[in-house]
Parts: C-alpha cells; sequence; structure tokens
C-alpha cells in the first residue's frame, strides 16, 4: 500500500507534469504508456522514506546508468548552487498540520526568502522557517487542487 508521501507524490508529479503514474509502491516506477512525455527522462524524488525514481518509458538501461551517475553527481552538490546542464530542481511542500498562526499575522511576519536573507535571532529562523513551511503548503496544496479539478470534472 502507497504511504501518504507516496500518494502525494504521484499527485504532485501529475498536476506539475500532466503525465499518468502508476501507484507508486516501490522505489522505481514508469510513467504510464498512455500518458504524456515529459521533458525530462528521470525525475528523482527525495522523501523521508527514501528515493524514489520515476522513469519515462522507453529509456534503455545503459542511458539509466548514465543519468543514475550524473543524479549521484548532482545530489553531492549544495542546494544553493547552481545544478549542472539538464538537471533542474523542485521543492513540493506537504501541508501537515492546520496552521496555528492567523493569515493577518502571517502577513505581517512574512517577507521574501531568499538565499541571502539570513534569520536575525533564533527566534526569526524559526519563525521564517514555520512561515515558509505554511505558505509553501498551502500555495502547493492550492497548485495540486486546482491543476486536479478541470481533470476531475472529466472523469465522469
Amino acid at each position: 500500500m502507497a504511504s501518504a508521501n507516496h500518494i502525494f507524490l504521484r499527485q504532485h508529479i501529475e498536476a506539475v507534469w500532466n503525465v499518468r503514474l502508476p501507484v507508486i509502491e516501490q522505489d522505481e516506477v514508469t510513467l504510464l504508456p498512455a500518458s504524456a512525455s515529459p521533458p525530462w527522462k528521470l525525475y528523482a524524488a527525495e522523501l523521508a522514506a527514501g528515493r524514489v525514481h520515476i522513469w519515462r518509458p522507453g529509456i534503455e538501461r545503459a542511458e539509466r546508468e548514465t543519468l543514475l551517475t550524473r543524479l549521484k553527481e548532482a545530489l553531492l552538490l549544495p542546494a544553493s548552487s547552481t545544478p549542472p546542464p539538464g538537471i533542474s530542481r523542485e521543492v513540493a511542500f506537504q501541508l501537515a498540520a492546520e496552521p496555528v498562526i492567523d493569515p493577518a499575522t502571517a502577513r505581517q511576519l512574512a517577507r521574501p526568502l531568499t538565499s541571502q536573507a539570513r534569520p536575525r535571532t533564533t527566534f526569526s529562523r524559526s519563525i521564517a522557517r514555520l512561515l515558509a513551511w505554511l505558505l509553501m503548503g498551502v500555495y502547493s496544496a492550492w497548485l495540486i487542487a486546482r491543476a486536479a479539478l478541470p481533470r476531475l470534472a472529466n472523469w465522469g
């Protein structure tokens, strides 16, 4: 049975890349044959339970090995560095709990988060992490819902 993280990953990839995936129950899956062809050959996702590799159909074993080697090299780089050509990074946050801060207070405390931004204190660092987590989770949920609604309407 698929975990909640695997279900979220599947919904995220299907919504963002307009592809079709089988249920993710293992660490390697291939897009369904009826799926659209995304621009990537390998999508690697880091979850709490481990890494999941999602392959576009038709990728031969030798090319898979080459792509996995490039993936390992890319993962050694700091997250703040520019990824090598042909590799991109994506982060999806999942809202795990209801927010405990009201939207008005969140708007007062919110500020753009950049790689140069450094919280001034431990408290502000904690608030910045909390806000980033909450805002990205809500935004990701909104994106997924927005992308899924037209498809849900056509499933009938």
